[in-house]
């Protein structure tokens, strides 16, 4: 065998390295995990809305850069990135978190996960998780624990009603994984038609994290079903701002990402939208 000249060596050693089990954590390079994690770690200092009951506020993380880690990581090596970024933030800006690592798994690491979840291979996993989200909303914690915990029923039809906007982020997510939506997104598709795919992707992953982000809350202080009510009626316009952010910074990114060619995820969305159609 022929001896490899430095530059080849390097690149042989290179490619070992991608090839080694220890230089990626599911399926995603460790250094793209780290740099999601130091940036949603940092994204917990800037503020963006104050929780109207006090205690802390929803940070750029919170309503941006935990999302991002999901479309850019998947769900798997997402929640990883998501559980570091929402440790370090728990330190350096305590306000983001004032339930400690009850947020850090929440907001955090749980926000990723089921943004990740977004592309078509995960589909069936969405799907029990959306399941999983629905009975959430009807049950926990009006009816289960309920009285036995010191929950008055919800006023029906009024409270159900007050989560149109989750299930309408089901409906649009039933269309991105079983139909044409999610198919918007690819690389060949018009810089329209990927706006609007991602805008309408990232409504459906923010709105199915919803129910886990919320309803401990309502849990662990007690809120009655009234508050719960007028908290989702103010929630839509705010999904909506957080659905421009997100499908702005997704698009603009995925675009860029696409040109340098630089090794994607495997079963992310990043991965998936790089598809010629």
């Amino acid at each position: 065998m022929k001896d490899l000249t430095k530059s080849e060596a390097v690149e042989v050693e290179e490619r070992e390295f991608a090839r080694s089990p220890m230089s990626s954590i599911l399926g995603a390079p460790l250094s793209w995990v780290a740099l999601f994690g130091a940036l949603t770690g940092v994204g917990s200092l800037i503020p963006v809305l104050a929780y109207p009951t006090g205690g802390g506020y929803a940070s750029l993380s919170t309503i941006v850069l935990f999302p991002v880690t999901g479309l850019f990581l998947g769900p798997w090596a997402g929640l990883v990135a998501g559980l570091i970024g929402g440790i370090i933030g728990m330190f350096v800006a305590p306000g983001a978190f004032p339930m400690g690592p009850v947020d850090v798994a929440l907001s955090g690491a749980m926000a990723a996960f089921v943004v990740g979840l977004l592309a078509r291979r995960w589909r069936w996993i969405m799907l029990a998780w959306w399941i999983f989200s629905i009975l959430l909303v009807y049950f926990f914690p009006y009816r289960v624990p309920g009285q036995a915990q010191g929950f008055a029923p919800p006023p029906e039809p009024a409270y159900l009603l007050s989560w149109w906007y989750v299930g309408l982020g089901f409906l649009i997510w039933l269309v991105w994984a079983f139909g044409p939506l999610g198919t918007w997104i690819y690389r060949s598709r018009p810089l329209w038609m990927q706006t609007a795919g991602l805008f309408l992707g990232s409504y459906a992953g923010l709105t199915a994290h919803h129910p886990i982000y919320s309803l401990p809350y309502n849990f662990a202080l007690k809120w009655p079903p009234q508050l719960t009510i007028s908290s989702n009626l103010a929630s839509m316009p705010l999904y909506a701002v957080a659905m421009v952010l997100l499908g702005l910074v997704g698009v603009g990114l995925f675009r860029a990402l696409w040109r340098t060619g630089l090794r994607r995820v495997p079963g992310s969305l990043l991965d998936e939208s790089a598809r010629d159609g």
